[in-house]
């Protein structure tokens, strides 16, 4: 079966993608005395466990997938394959790659850059393989309590 065909190099590149974002993910758990406000605390590491098994579900669905051809059809179909696929991800890599402040407040726009670029692999990503969503809900929730504790800084400086 012809590399093509099977869009290997795409899902492996997807795939690598969910690691990076995983990492991203995990790094922000372990700021978030800082990142979150107070009652969010806890639970968002409540929800990771089912977040983090989100991440393996759709590696072996990438990775090993019951009909290849399929699956490379429906990610072209939404654009993760090919010249889309390579954009989204330099977007997402590059945002990553800035050098992250080490004052965890000014971290909060760091985290935002790389979780909207993230936000355009996983929507599109969760279109085809619905896993994903679990993923891209346990951002959004990260992405506004990042929200939420901004204005609560802010609010309390008043």
């Amino acid at each position: 079966m012809a590399e093509e065909t099977t869009g290997l190099a795409d899902r492996q590149l997807l795939a690598q993608f969910l690691v990076d974002l995983k990492y991203v993910l995990s790094a922000f758990l372990e700021l978030r005395g800082q990142l979150l406000p107070a009652h969010l605390r806890e639970l968002s590491v409540a929800a990771w466990e089912s977040t983090d098994q989100a991440f393996s579900i759709l590696q072996r669905l990438l990775l090993e997938p019951e009909d290849p051809i399929l699956l490379v059809r429906r990610l072209r179909d939404v654009g993760l394959t090919d010249a889309p696929l390579r954009y989204k991800l330099a977007g997402f890599d590059r945002a990553r790659q800035r050098k992250q402040p080490i004052e965890p407040r000014k971290s909060r726009s760091w985290y935002r850059r790389i979780f909207g670029w993230a936000n355009i692999i996983l929507g599109s990503l969760a279109k085809v393989l619905p896993p994903a969503e679990i993923i891209k809900e346990f951002k959004e929730s990260a992405e506004q309590g990042i929200a939420d504790a901004e204005e609560d800084f802010r609010n309390s400086r008043k």
